[in-house]
């Protein structure tokens, strides 16, 4: 049964449309209830309330309860409630998450095998189901007739999102990369096929910031290979190098495949309209942060109080939505104090992971460090706070944080 729970929580990305035009507000629905049952059932057993008082305990947790208190508090002088009730619901709803995944985690018969292995054949469904377009259009149409520029935004998956999509592959890949060590072949095989797939998967997609992580979480495994050299290690590692090579390859050998994925990194500029995009947006949340630092507009209001500042750059309908940066949203949002707090969760995060790596050497010290740069690269370029699929994978890294916590303790 709390595998089970495990699993519909790392499925939320499955979740439908119901009719809707983004599937985030079904996903967030499915998480509610899904919390609902599972806390009706467990608060009146005293172990999970004895867990709860023991994450207490926890640095990088208490840096998440004072985050969630500072945006608890915007309420009181949010520019418009009603957003920000939407906002803090879908914060505390992550925050519950996290606490239940970890207790089902460490009170049932899972370990970090069995997680990887639920985690990697959830990318393979996902990955998958991201390809029926292509398998729909192929049953009527030649393969010489795709266009390979405009496929990726068709590849959206189960996110409904490209980027989204590609963050959610870099961040399980690591997952993936553990069962490569494994002793048993089937799991070895299934896992190097599936990095194959997912290495090709991303460059097709060709999100920037998802690429960046790729590099960063390979070069990560590659030195773990050889800081604990062997004969297998080495061999695998080397093996998905020819993989990740084949997949440039193979992408770069498409039709009709105008921009390179050369140009795409070169694309990363002041100069690029999507990264000067971006930059224009963080400028304005530094310059509403120096004006309102102790206090800020309530959780979720930024999407409001942004707007005075593209009076004068709207195309059409076009308005920015987020300052594609959670880190100077949620400042902008809570105040300075709000935003030191949830940057000092990942802060803490790090100096875990660094203190475990050094100690150990092993490879789930390097896998946590691997997703928590993911997950921060992505917080730094995009709004995974929006997203039900990204906060269950935030869940994830709280867990495994508490996982390589522990048995450093131990």
């Amino acid at each position: 049964m709390k595998t089970l729970f495990c699993i519909l929580y790392l499925a939320v990305g499955f979740v439908p449309y119901f009719g809707t035009i983004d599937k985030i507000g079904s996903q967030w629905f499915y998480l509610t209830i899904i919390n609902s049952i599972f806390l009706f059932i467990s608060l009146s057993d005293r172990r999970y309330l004895s867990f709860l008082l023991e994450c207490l305990k926890i640095n990088y947790i208490r840096f998440y309860i004072i985050f969630v208190s500072f945006a608890l508090l915007s309420l009181f002088y949010s520019n418009n409630f009603t957003v920000s009730i939407v906002d803090i619901s879908r914060i505390i709803t992550t925050f519950i998450v996290f606490i239940n995944f970890s207790y089902l985690f460490f009170n049932s018969n899972l370990n970090l095998l069995k997680l990887s292995v639920i985690i990697s054949f959830i990318l393979l469904f996902e990955i998958t189901y991201a390809y029926f377009p292509l398998y729909e259009f192929l049953k009527h149409n030649s393969f010489l007739e795709i266009d390979f520029n405009t496929l990726p935004n068709a590849l959206r998956g189960v996110t409904g999102n490209k980027n989204v999509f590609a963050a959610d592959i870099v961040f399980k890949l690591p997952f993936v990369f553990f069962l490569i060590n494994h002793n048993k072949k089937s799991l070895i095989f299934f896992s190097l096929a599936l990095s194959f797939i997912s290495f090709f998967t991303l460059f097709l997609l060709s999100a920037r910031a998802s690429l960046i992580s790729l590099i960063i979480i390979f070069s990560l495994y590659i030195i773990y290979s050889f800081l604990n050299f062997s004969l297998k290690k080495i061999s695998l590692s080397l093996l998905l190098s020819i993989f990740l090579a084949i997949s440039v390859y193979l992408i770069e050998s498409l039709p009709s495949n105008n921009l390179s994925l050369l140009s795409r990194a070169n694309s990363i500029s002041t100069n690029d309209d999507s990264t000067s995009y971006r930059i224009i947006l963080w400028e304005n949340a530094v310059d509403f942060i120096s004006n309102n630092p102790i206090i800020g507009c309530g959780i979720g209001n930024w999407k409001i109080e942004s707007l005075p500042y593209w009076k004068d750059r709207l195309t059409g309908y076009t308005i920015p939505y987020h300052a594609h940066n959670d880190f100077l949203e949620i400042t902008t949002e809570t105040g300075l104090f709000g935003g030191l707090s949830y940057l000092l969760i990942f802060i803490t995060i790090f100096i875990i992971c660094i203190r475990s790596i050094f100690k150990f050497k092993n490879y789930p010290s390097f896998m946590l460090l691997s997703i928590l740069i993911v997950y921060f690269i992505d917080g730094s370029l995009n709004f995974p706070l929006e997203r039900a699929l990204s906060q269950v994978n935030f869940a994830v890294l709280l867990c495994l944080t508490l996982l390589i916590y522990k048995n450093e303790k131990v």
